[in-house]
């Protein structure tokens, strides 16, 4: 057993705290009253790092659903000029559901399914703002 102080982060991956959107739907085996499985919707990242990631949603997920996820990275040059990423995709389970504000779900999220690609590009999105 560990021993952790309270409020220690656990993650075995570094995390960035980043706004971006990101798009989900339920895995097929899995259905909610609000939300059809293969219905996608939009969400907001609250953080990102290539263990998981967090995001902010309107819908309500319950711990251990599967997840379809798919979001975009991008990078900014010298002069400004943002080039975006082919779009991440990967299949993570819920680990944590917490109510937010404004009718908001913040949804805890382990990639269960990932390329070695994209989680090199979260590796290397998350390092690079990290040095910048």
């Amino acid at each position: 057993m560990y021993n952790r102080l309270p409020g220690e982060d656990r993650r075995k991956f570094q995390r960035l705290k980043v706004n971006l959107s990101v798009w989900f739907e339920l895995d097929e085996h899995f259905q909610l009253s609000s939300l059809a499985s293969g219905q996608e919707v939009e969400a907001t990242t609250l953080d990102l790092g290539c263990g998981g990631v967090a995001i902010a949603s309107k819908y309500e997920v319950p711990v251990a659903a599967r997840l379809r996820i798919r979001l975009r990275l991008f990078k900014t040059d010298d002069k400004g000029v943002i080039t975006f990423y082919e779009p991440i995709e990967a299949v993570g389970r819920v680990r944590s559901s917490i109510t937010l504000e404004q009718g908001l779900y913040r949804l805890g999220i382990c990639f269960e399914e990932i390329s070695v690609k994209d989680s090199l590009e979260i590796h290397h999105f998350v390092s690079m703002a990290h040095s910048a």
